[in-house]
């Protein structure tokens, strides 16, 4: 009798473990920090009497995270829009397509991490935290469901 309990707890964990894994969230995480050893700046035309002076190895903390529809330097930023997943609001999520792109902003945009989007996903949202000391985290969750709840695009 014990050995058919065991067994019935098994496959119920087991079945419990394949269900969540089926409904399992896609994660891409910015990178909290990263060291720029000089960010170089090109100008067409210097004005006349003006020098240029370069950043040189700066510790830049990660401010940001845009979705686009392609990689950002085509500006083809998405608008976000709100919406609630499982009783949870979040400001900032878009309906993606299979050629879509996650921009980690630093220093306002000054130096840009970018990775392509699972293009199974569906719907993705950013999540901004701060931890202790008060930098921003920022985390890209997706998930394969088409997410039409109430949406405001303000």
């Amino acid at each position: 009798m014990k050995a058919k309990k065991i067994k019935t707890t098994l496959i119920l964990l087991l079945g419990l473990g394949v269900s969540s894994a089926a409904n399992a969230i896609y994660e891409i995480t910015c990178p909290d920090t990263i060291e720029v050893k000089s960010i170089p700046t090109e100008l067409e035309t210097l004005p006349d009497g003006w020098q240029i002076t370069e950043q040189k190895n700066m510790l830049l903390h990660v401010d940001s995270g845009e979705v686009y529809s392609d990689r950002p330097i085509n500006l083809g930023q998405l608008i976000p829009f709100t919406v609630t997943i499982e009783g949870k609001k979040y400001k900032n999520a878009w309906l993606i397509d299979n050629n879509s792109w996650f921009n980690c902003s630093y220093q306002r945009n000054r130096v840009r991490l970018i990775k392509q989007v699972d293009p199974s996903m569906k719907t993705c949202w950013v999540i901004f935290e701060k931890d202790a000391k008060g930098h921003t985290k920022v985390k890209l969750n997706c998930d394969k469901v088409l997410h039409n709840g109430p949406k405001s695009y303000s």
